[in-house]
């Protein structure tokens, strides 16, 4: 019997230790950080809204060295953006147009659900127009748009090719307000070089010189 009892402890020993390796341990459940949503709508110089621009939240408090970056929302066809935050932390808002950033806001103290103001971004649309010299279209040219800005700390040169439609025009909508090198060509000439820095909604004519049609 002594011997049938000892075994039979080590058994429920044995098992206890297989329970306690098994079960996970209980941890105090962690409180959820309080949150509020803040939602603001993006327009350009016009007020028009300006959608699939992103607006990346960055934590104000964060240390140096730290990770700053919260979150990030793409402005919907209305042009707005909601934005789900911490409470009584301190954000900066930056927007961006593709992978240039255009405005920064902030930094802004997150107290309760808030709607802002209409943000103005510095975007506009851009309109040109290709004419020979007695003013008639020129749809087989094309335009060789160029611009440089710094990406998160690297410079960075793009350019763009804008095709012309019947009426020698192509338009742009909802563009950076940044300086531009404008080329205009035909066959792979180009004809006329300059820049331009726009404020708002412009029309820029080119004209043709006679010499590169025929």
């Amino acid at each position: 019997m002594h011997g049938r009892g000892c075994r039979a402890l080590l058994l429920l020993a044995v098992a206890a230790l297989a329970l306690t390796l098994i079960m996970p341990p209980v941890h105090a459940q962690q409180e959820e950080q309080p949150m509020a949503t803040i939602m603001l709508q993006l327009v350009d110089v016009e007020g028009r809204p300006l959608e699939g621009f992103f607006v990346e939240a960055h934590n104000a408090s964060a240390p140096p060295g730290e990770e700053a970056f919260v979150m990030a929302r793409e402005s919907n066809e209305t042009g707005w953006v909601d934005l789900p935050l911490a409470l009584n932390q301190s954000f900066i808002l930056k927007i961006f147009w593709r992978d240039m950033e255009i405005k920064q806001i902030g930094p802004i103290e997150v107290t309760k659900n808030e709607t802002l103001p209409p943000v103005s971004c510095p975007v506009g649309n851009l309109k040109f127009i290709v004419v020979d010299e007695q003013g008639n279209p020129v749809p087989d040219a094309y335009i060789l748009l160029n611009y440089s800005y710094v990406s998160r700390g690297i410079p960075l040169n793009r350019t763009e090719v804008l095709t012309l439609d019947e009426a020698g025009e192509a338009q742009l909508e909802g563009w950076p307000l940044v300086e531009y090198v404008v080329d205009g060509r035909r066959h792979g000439v180009s004809f006329q070089q300059f820049t331009i820095h726009p404020e708002g909604d412009t029309e820029i004519r080119i004209t043709c010189p006679e010499a590169t049609l025929t």
